[in-house]
This record gives structure tokens, sequence and C-alpha cells, in this order.
């Protein structure tokens, strides 16, 4: 590895130079996790290169829609191509709402494809050219730097990028804090498979219901309570009456007693006493928390900090073993193995209310105190804040944000997003007010509806999803399968009304059925509830019988536990449902 190597470019330029690559090769982020079977994308570009030499790169890019998931904010882009895949415009659109497409894009070409619904995968298919390019323009740092060349100067040079699109494969890019804890979760529900914990690393886990990896050696007390998306590694130990839900747990690590763990990513080697609470927070290596600490949304606490007894982090603290350099001190060669700094700072009497009596470590940067406003700070701010918390302080702080440009890109939700959470909010009321009004959730939600421009499709969609959300909303613990079953089930049957009233037509029964089982996926307790509420909506005529066999029967036999699990709970009443067809047919002749 190259020491003078400070970006992509450099990288390129220092491999050309070495001639260490003369074939076709695929460019891959090292923080990429995929499932992208990159042998079909090195085929699809020597085929195209085969009937275009100016081919140069084919950029592989995943349908997402706006408001998934697995789109980062800071690589939000909106492209244009041509009928042969060929890029045509290409925006990043992260500072901007605003798009500027040139008069000349359609003049040139008579069929111009617009899209915003594609993920940046960071893979990228490349000839030789490519490390020419590179090598005979110094000002190419970035892949944005290249892209930009290769395509606003198409005329002159003659070189072209195209993409490849996937659809049912997994590449998403761990930039930030967001991005890690969206991996991590997609991760532990498979959609990343074969990359799943059971299948990475050495380490053998026992999966099971609600997605909980664990493995072997692991010791669990009487009384703790794991509840969704969890994962424990080896030798780790859980007191009693511990809760842990969405969470990761390394190995060698020690819980105590009534600790409540929520979306937490604790590494290996890292102790937390009795009565701690932490929440959406990282815990690096021999992090050590003494009984009585609370650790608030969005923190790190880095290697071998030890915090209390008794303390509360505040939203957005970092913490370090390795002091924080003086003002001037911080500069390019700053690194925090360099073992020739001043690691034996005293800490500050500030910083030691900060951790507590027992505590060591540095204050590196707290919530209350943080006045950047730079890409990289804005990111780690919204890691564990709600998308609608984020929106509502940037509208409260300046009302004519939209037509600020010059400001810091603010945080907007999709329709889609704004219409669940609307939907969400009127059940809740209408449950918590104690009668629920169907006819009035009807016109609230049809309001909702053309306010936001959503398809009926994407309603019917949503309202499942907010109706078998409702539970877990409501209750402030964690529900068992039966105490979820206890509340969803008698709720679908208030909702059958409102139900029967956007479950008209096969078509959108079968997209409600769908739906149910994608919340399977992420809900393993709905898979118990499933079998009921169909009898209860095939009783109200909501849904008909024929959609509900077809949907069985597309049912994937040997996808993952959870759905073979959803088979088998509703194969008993598919079989009751074609046994009494029969028997009517029998009578009939």
């Amino acid at each position: 590895m190259s020491e003078g190597c400070h970006s992509l470019g450099d990288a390129m330029r220092e491999i050309d130079r070495k001639a260490l690559i003369r074939s076709d090769f695929i460019l891959v982020n090292g923080d990429v996790v995929s499932s992208v079977q990159l042998k079909d994308a090195l085929n699809v570009h020597r085929e195209r290169f085969k009937t275009d030499k100016s081919c140069v790169m084919t950029k592989v890019l995943r349908h997402a829609y706006p408001g998934h998931r697995g789109r980062c904010l800071e690589d939000e882009f909106f492209i244009a191509t041509d009928n042969n895949h060929t890029i045509l415009n290409y925006q990043k659109m992260k500072d901007t709402r605003k798009v500027k497409i040139p008069m000349t894009l359609f003049k040139d070409h008579s069929n111009v494809n617009l899209r915003y619904d594609l993920q940046d995968c960071h893979i990228c298919v490349c000839s030789c050219r490519v490390m020419e390019l590179f090598t005979d323009n110094f000002d190419y740092q970035t892949m944005s730097d290249f892209m930009r060349g290769v395509i606003y100067n198409e005329e002159i040079e003659g070189n072209k990028m195209q993409i490849y699109v996937v659809t049912n494969e997994y590449a998403t890019r761990v930039s930030n804090l967001t991005m890690y804890e969206t991996v991590s979760k997609d991760i532990i529900h498979r959609w990343t498979y074969p990359q799943v914990p059971e299948y990475l690393g050495t380490e053998t886990y026992n999966f099971g219901r609600n997605h909980v990896y664990s493995a072997k050696d692991i010791t669990l007390q009487r009384g703790c309570t794991l509840g969704e998306d969890v994962v424990i590694g080896s030798n780790t130990s859980i007191g009693s009456n511990t809760r842990i839900s969405q969470s990761v747990l390394g190995r060698n690590c020690e819980i105590g007693e009534n600790v409540v763990l929520k979306n937490a990513f604790v590494w290996d080697n890292v102790t937390i006493e009795s009565n701690c609470l932490i929440d959406t927070a990282i815990l690096c290596n021999r992090v050590k928390l003494m009984s009585g600490v609370k650790v608030q949304a969005g923190s790190i606490l880095s290697f071998g900090v030890i915090v209390g007894p008794d303390v509360t982090l505040p939203s957005g603290t970092y913490l370090s073993t390795i002091p924080p350099p003086k003002e001037g001190e911080f500069d390019e060669e700053f690194n925090d193995t360099d073992t020739s700094k001043d690691l034996t700072r005293p800490v500050s009497q500030q910083d030691q209310l900060s951790l507590g009596e027992g505590g060591i470590g540095f204050v590196w940067k707290n919530a209350e105190e943080n006045d950047d406003d730079e890409d990289e700070e804005l990111a780690r701010e919204m890691w564990g804040m709600k998308i609608s918390d984020v929106h509502k302080e940037d509208e409260e702080e300046s009302d004519d944000s939209d037509d600020d440009d010059s400001g810091p890109p603010s945080v907007v939700m999709d329709d889609t997003e704004i219409f669940y959470n609307q939907v969400l909010d009127s059940i809740q009321s209408s449950y918590s007010s104690g009668a629920i009004n169907c006819d009035n959730l009807i016109l609230e939600i049809n309001s909702s509806k053309f306010a936001n421009n959503v398809s009926m499709k994407e309603l019917v969609q949503l309202v499942t999803k907010a109706i078998v959300e409702l539970p877990n909303t409501h209750s402030p613990n964690i529900l068992t399968t039966k105490e979820f079953a206890a509340f969803v089930i008698p709720l679908v049957k208030t909702l059958v009304p409102l139900l029967k009233n956007y479950l008209k037509g096969s078509e959108s029964q079968l997209d409600f059925l769908g739906s149910l089982q994608e919340c399977c996926i992420t809900n393993g307790s709905l898979c118990t509830s499933i079998p009921k509420m169909l009898n209860i909506l095939y009783d109200n005529d909501t849904l008909h019988e024929q959609v509900i066999v077809h949907w069985f029967k597309k049912i994937p036999l040997n996808d993952s536990a959870i759905l073979q699990q959803l088979r088998k709970n509703v194969q008993p009443f598919i079989t009751w449902l074609e046994e009494a067809e029969e028997e009517t047919d029998s009578e009939e002749d």
C-alpha cells in the first residue's frame, strides 16, 4: 500500500504506473455489503464492449424507490440514460431538491429515461481505459470527478459510461452510522443472503424465531428477555431480568441484571453492570459501564472507555481514551494509534463529571455543544433520530428553508412515509379513544391519500403495515407472541369495515396478503396470528377463498425460516378451505 495515495484517483494512477491490471476489472468500495452476481455484470459489460468500444465503464445500480432504507442521503442522485443504458446526465441530489436538465439532452436524443429510483451500489465494471483516463487527468480524485469528466466530455473524448440495474439483489455501502445500522439490520433480516450471521466468519450461530441468532456457548439467566433482531456472540453471559431487542452483542461480553439494550451495537469483551440502559449506541471493544449508567441515542464509546457509576450520557456523546487534540493541533497527520502523541493528558473536571467517579476517557463531542454543519456531522446527528424529528427541527429553525439554496440540506420524508405516519397516528388515536370509528378512519385515510398522491396499491400495503405495527407502537414494552396476538386479532376484527372498503378486488386483496407476508419477515410474532386474521376476514367476506389459496401457493417453499413457519401455520386453514369447497361441490351434485 502506497503512503502517497490519499484518494481513489491517486490509487488508480499508482496501479496504472505499476501496470498491475491489464484486462477488465471490477472496482468495489471496501465497505460495500453485496449479494450481486458480479459475473453477470461483467458479462453484460463485455457484451456491450464488443458492440461499442467507447464503453469504458458499466456502473452497477440497484432499484430502490425514494425513501428506501437502503438509500443513503449522501448518495442521492438523479440520472438520465438513453435506450442503450448510456448515461447522458448525472447529478448528485444531497444539496438540492431541484434538477436542471439541459434542453440539448432532448434535442440530441429521441428517447431519454429520467430516473430517481436507483441506488448506487458502488460497484463498477471497468475496462483498462479507465486507468488511462485517471492517469491522463490528475484532477480526477473521486468517482464523481471521473463520471463528470467522462459524461460531459463524451463528444470530445468519445468515452461512455453505461448502467446495469439489479432488482432482486442486495448491495449497500456502510458509509456512515445510519447506514451501519441499516446494513446490520438487513443482515439480521437475511436480505443479504448468503451474507448472513451463520455464514459470516467462523462463529456458529443458532437461528431462532424473531431473527434471534445465538452462539452455542452463551449463558442466559432466568427472566432475561430476547426480543426480535438480536445477535449474541460466543462466551457472552446475560443476567436475570435483562431485556434485549434489536441489538448485536459480540464475543466475551458480560451483561448484568436488569439491563435494557435497545438498538445497541456491543462489540467484543464489553462489560455492562446491572441497571444500565443503552439506546441506539455503539460500544467498542473493552468498554465497561458501571451500574446505573444510561447511554442515550446516537452515542459512541470507543475502545477501553469506562463510564460510571450512575451516569447519564446525553444523546450524541462521543467518548475515547485518547484525548481530543488541542486547538490547532488536529492536522492531517493525526492518528489515534500514534503513540508519539501526548496521551497522558489529565482528564478535565468537566469530563470527569460526564464519565463518573470511576470513569476513564475523554469527551470528544457532545450533541449540545455541536455547531458543525458539515455533511459528515449531519449524518452522525441523524443516527438515532427519527426522520420526522429532524424534519420538524428544520421547519422550526426556518420556515422558508425551501427557498434557501445556500443552507445545509434538510431531510425530507417521502410521500409514502408521510402517508404511513399519518395512517398510523389516525389508527392509534382512534384506538386510544376507546371506540374505533371506521367511517372516520376511512375519511382520514382518503384525505391523506389524495394529499400525498399515494396509489391504491401503496395505500393497501401501508394501511396493512400500520395495523400490524400498532401493537408494538402502542405498548411501551416488548410484546410476547401471545400478547401480540391478543392485541392484533381483536383489532383486525374491529377494523373489518375499514379493510372491506379497500379490499374490493382480487388485486387489492393480494396486495394486502403480500404486505402481511412482508411484515412477517420483520415481525415474527405476526406469523402465529395470521391464520386467525384470515379466518376473520374470510368469514366477513373481506377476503375471497380463491385469492387466499392463490397467495398461499406463491409463498416460497425454500426461503427463510420465517416464511416456512408462515406456510406451516396457514396450511391447516388452507386445508379447511379446500375441504369445505369439496363438500359444497358434492352437495350440489
